[in-house]
């Protein structure tokens, strides 16, 4: 018999130094606690700097956060990362556009990260646990959010840091993390 697969999360930002990597080694940090081997996230730029480690001031906040960006490089999206994942989170509008563009068939399971924590928490009943894992149960839920998505808001965007100062970095973790911390909330009810 075939192990399930696991759940493949895409998250997307311009550069792929400062927010995507963020979302992606805290996410990861938090599905590697809540449920090992169940998940993979990784990240991609709609305009990376291919190769680049995330920012030093992304690196800066390891110590708050509790995470380790070692082995980290910037990596360009391409249609194909998009059609492998089974979610994408992008940072924002822009970037949910540009993903469309390279793969329009992820439209119902693309989502700017804080628009999912949204719905997440403003639409009842959504599906629980399924047969297929937290694959087949995450892909429900995709299904029931997007039926019911509507317009984005200047509000679901993530604030880009780079070239700003650390106050600009906190902000981007503010705004990040109790979105972040939803979705694993709603994970956690899945598993």
């Amino acid at each position: 018999m075939n192990p399930t697969p696991p759940l493949s999360l895409l998250v997307v930002c311009t550069g792929n130094i400062c927010r995507s990597p963020f979302a992606e080694r805290w996410l990861q940090h938090a599905f590697d606690a809540l449920a090992p081997g169940q998940a993979v996230v990784a990240s991609a730029g709609t305009r990376a700097l291919a190769g680049h480690p995330a920012h030093p001031s992304v690196r800066g906040l390891e110590e708050s956060s509790g995470l380790s960006f070692d082995g980290f490089s910037a990596r360009q999206l391409t249609a194909g990362m998009v059609k492998e994942a089974d979610v994408v989170l992008t940072m924002t509008a822009q970037h949910r556009a540009q993903v469309l563009d390279v793969a329009p068939a992820a439209l119902k399971r693309t989502f700017l990260l804080r628009e999912l924590a949204r719905l997440l928490e403003s639409t009842p009943g959504l599906p629980g646990p399924a047969e297929g894992g937290l694959r087949a149960a995450w892909r429900g839920v995709a299904a029931a959010l997007s039926a019911g998505r509507r317009a984005s808001g200047p509000d679901d965007d993530v604030v880009d840091p780079y070239g700003g100062g650390p106050e600009d970095y906190r902000l981007m973790a503010e705004q990040m993390v109790p979105a972040l911390a939803v979705v694993m909330k709603h994970v956690q009810a899945l598993v």
